[in-house]
């Protein structure tokens, strides 16, 4: 089973609240399916894979808005090529969690390590600034 999650269920930026609580819960359903089939003792059988792509360069961005008006912008964005290539390596070598794109370990490290004022203001612009 492969979910599509994102790094954002880890490291949640400002202004995309609802996308972040949704791709945490598909994080949190991998999670616990993959403790309840070790404890079924059918982890060597049946895997469970959760793909975290970070920012990708799609249309969503050119049609994205938030409550306060501004379009989100990311400075660096990573081909979708690099997620379907994920997910057919995810078929042939499963792992539980997959970040995919080049920020993932700085973002997962200053994600939880920062205070929180500083971390919703790192990789987020919106078009007022």
């Amino acid at each position: 089973m492969i979910n599509l999650g994102s790094i954002d269920s880890e490291v949640p930026l400002a202004y995309q609240g609802s996308y972040s609580a949704s791709k945490a819960g598909v994080l949190s359903l991998g999670r616990v399916l993959n403790k309840e089939l070790r404890l079924a003792e059918l982890s060597d059988t049946i895997k469970v894979s959760t793909i975290m792509p970070w920012t990708l360069d799609t249309l969503w961005w050119a049609h994205a808005a938030n409550y306060s008006r501004g379009t989100p912008r990311m400075g660096l964005m990573d081909d979708p090529d690099q997620v379907v290539d994920a997910i057919i390596n995810a078929t042939l070598h499963p792992g539980e969690e997959l970040p995919v794109g080049w920020p993932i370990p700085p973002t997962s490290v200053c994600g939880h390590h920062t205070p929180p004022p500083q971390r919703l203001r790192l990789p987020h612009r919106s078009n007022g600034s």
